[in-house]
């Protein structure tokens, strides 16, 4: 069984809406034995809603923003097995079986503008990742004000993936071309042939579009 996760943080651009749809969508297109988890700090303990078959797990630091993403590689939640994360901007287009079939350590997307290794999509095995929350939480603040800073392309969160982690990742869309893209930098003509996940990185977000690709995908 793979483990498909994401985080919600209260207080953004987000809400449990895209959670519920995210996990719908997972559903639908992912054949594979899976269970949906959604990290959130809406929940003080585990709770499973068998209307969208989530598992709803709650947050356990108060790290602002996008930085409680961090806690997907926390220790206790390495007993259930593998991950494959996305960002709760995604829009599933297509069958997950190829992204969700990855067997090695650790793959991530890379930045879609710059060569660097970023986390809008994951797949890793238990404790893989464990580097990146040991380092981070020797000194949260330290990596929260330098990703702060949206120093390109050491931007944000993704100064974890790039600078607090010495191993290498596998390249997600080397591993799987064509099937993860960007919606601002490869739709402006529609749907590429092949995509499975669309991501809404910056603006705008799926919410905002009225494209009949994305309101047929994105409930």
């Amino acid at each position: 069984m793979i483990n498909v996760i994401c985080v919600l943080k209260s207080g953004g651009v987000y809400d449990k809406d895209y959670a519920q749809r995210l996990a719908r969508m997972v559903h639908r297109n992912l054949s594979l034995s899976h269970r949906f988890i959604c990290l959130t700090d809406g929940v003080t303990e585990s709770e499973f809603d068998t209307d969208d078959n989530i598992q709803w797990e709650p947050l356990l630091h108060n790290w602002p923003g996008w930085w409680s993403k961090v806690e997907m590689w926390r220790p206790d939640l390495e007993k259930y097995g593998r991950f494959l994360y996305m960002d709760l901007d995604m829009v599933v287009t297509g069958s997950l079986d190829d992204i969700a079939s990855y067997e090695g350590d650790a793959a991530v997307t890379y930045d879609f503008g710059h060569p660097v290794p970023s986390q809008t999509v994951m797949n890793y095995t238990p404790g893989a990742c464990r580097e990146i929350w040991d380092t981070f939480n020797k000194n949260p603040s330290y990596w929260i004000a330098e990703g702060d800073k949206m120093t390109p392309p050491f931007w944000g969160d993704q100064i974890l993936t790039t600078k607090a982690y010495s191993g290498e990742f596998d390249n997600y869309q080397e591993l799987v071309p064509g099937q993860i893209v960007s919606y601002k930098i490869h739709c402006g003509s529609g749907l590429p042939p092949g995509a499975r996940l669309v991501s809404f990185h910056g603006n705008p977000k799926p919410r905002e579009t009225s494209l009949d690709w994305v309101s047929r995908n994105w409930q």
